[in-house]
């Protein structure tokens, strides 16, 4: 191996280097925004689902004074109200845990993307650094043959 072939193996080996920095880089922070974004999902749907919680425990509270003021707080009205707003709250909460579920699948779903997208920069600029280094070694050899 001469010279110049020794000096095209170490700028090949620098420009990998410097190839894989950049996207190690790159996927790094993408996955901490990712991991960021990921942290506010349980507490943001805790709030929601603690929301729709407060929400129907006040309804039912207004719902018994208002069947306690009218006379009726013994019919069978308050236990059919009781039965539907307990499904009302069901489904909401049930609502929630799907939206949660989503977002969560989302976010793993993107820090897939963002490993496939290393995978695939890691490959593209191997493949770019072996070309250039075979197509500057080819051009040296020829011209020392001319």
């Amino acid at each position: 191996m001469d010279n110049y072939e020794q000096d095209l193996q170490a700028l090949k080996e620098e420009q990998r280097k410097k190839a894989i920095a950049d996207l190690e880089a790159q996927k790094k922070q993408s996955i901490s925004n990712l991991d960021a974004e990921m942290q506010q999902i349980k507490p943001t749907y805790y709030k929601k689902k603690d929301s729709a919680n407060v929400q129907s425990q006040v309804a039912s509270k207004n719902f018994a004074e208002y069947l306690a003021n009218s006379g009726r707080s013994n019919s069978g009205i308050g236990a059919q109200y009781e039965m539907s707003r307990r499904n009302n709250l069901d489904r909401s909460l049930n609502d929630l845990n799907k939206e949660e579920a989503a977002a969560i699948s989302d976010v793993n779903r993107r820090k897939t993307d963002v490993e496939n997208a290393y995978q695939s920069g890691l490959a593209g600029a191997n493949a770019q650094i072996e070309a250039d280094y075979i197509t500057n070694l080819l051009n040296q050899r020829q011209a020392a043959w001319e």
